[in-house]
């Protein structure tokens, strides 16, 4: 797989970051040709990752960025400190943010403010270079910059807690 990547013209660091995440896939080829010709590929949560599904006013409310208007740049670099570099995935069209944190996070999941999904569950991966500006829909709103990084848990776990206190005291 990293051969045919490689050959497309992909440099290392996505050959290698999209083989791992492949590695979800029952059917790596044909998520391969998903990304190639849609830019996403649904792949099942559980095995490499879960993904920690949170409201994007939510996220604004962290980020202290107005729901109105484009300010995806502003939130995907808050976001970036704020889970330490860990991957994240934004769907613009339903308006969701997505943390990859390790698999054995949704068994102990109790944050009710968000869902994390687990075995069973699927979410929309992007190809591993769709950023903001090269998407209308789902893109990398944090890269994951290496196989197999994902978020703490705690990181994401704190983000959540830290937007819904602020949003109390906005009332």
């Amino acid at each position: 797989m990293r051969t045919t990547l490689q050959s497309r013209g992909c440099t290392w660091e996505y050959a290698g970051v999209a083989g791992w995440l492949l590695r979800a896939s029952a059917d790596p080829r044909l998520s391969q040709r998903e990304w190639a010709q849609y830019g996403i590929t649904a792949l099942p949560c559980g095995t490499e990752f879960a993904a920690v599904r949170i409201a994007a006013g939510l996220v604004r409310a962290a980020a202290g960025v107005p729901d109105s208007g484009d300010a995806d740049q502003a939130v995907d670099q808050y976001l970036t400190r704020a889970l330490l570099g860990g991957p994240v995935i934004c769907d613009r069209r339903v308006g969701w943010y997505y943390a990859l944190v390790p698999p054995e996070a949704a068994r102990d999941w109790v944050v009710e403010a968000a869902v994390c999904r687990g075995k069973g569950g699927f979410i929309g991966v992007p190809r591993p270079d769709a950023r903001h500006e090269h998407s209308a829909r789902c893109y990398w709103a944090v890269p994951m910059t290496a196989p197999g990084r994902l978020c703490s848990t705690s990181a994401v776990t704190q983000l959540i807690h830290t937007s819904r206190l602020l949003e109390l005291a906005r009332g």
